[in-house]
């Protein structure tokens, strides 16, 4: 349901193609038409999750916090760190480059969620962060009733 809603709110910001990017404990990068037409997206695991995929998954790494600032870590916790949110971030802007193929060059990409900082100073896409999408989709959608 939130991605549908992010898709509204989204709609509300820009009536040309856009791209919504929500990154909570799931990361969806949603696709819409100029036109106002949900395209279709994709799925996968947020930071928390593949961080914690990793502890449980694999011998020997410790359930720490690491820094991500550096993807040249080193140590175990912070290449984790880095690993995951510099992966996050390619996976992301891969499907931001394809949508924009398939879309244009002009389509919008709008961040949010709670990861969506962190993910905003690794992406090279042009975006344009929106805390609140949800909540002004939410508003659009309290509008027409």
């Amino acid at each position: 349901m939130d991605r549908w809603v992010a898709l509204v709110g989204a709609r509300g910001l820009t009536s040309s193609a856009a791209c919504v990017v929500d990154c909570g404990t799931a990361v969806t990068v949603d696709a819409l038409s100029a036109d106002g037409e949900f395209l279709g997206g994709a799925v996968f695991p947020g930071l928390r999750l593949l961080r914690d995929s990793l502890v449980q998954g694999t011998a020997g790494i410790p359930a720490t916090e690491g820094d991500a600032t550096d993807c040249l870590a080193r140590s175990t916790a912070d290449g984790v760190a880095a690993g995951t949110l510099f992966g996050l971030a390619g996976a992301v802007e891969r499907l931001i480059d394809e949508y924009r193929r398939t879309l244009g060059e002009t389509t919008r990409v709008f961040l949010t969620g709670g990861d969506a900082p962190a993910l905003a100073a690794r992406l090279r896409a042009a975006h344009t962060p929106v805390p609140d999408l949800v909540l002004k989709g939410l508003a659009r959608i309290a509008d027409t009733l």
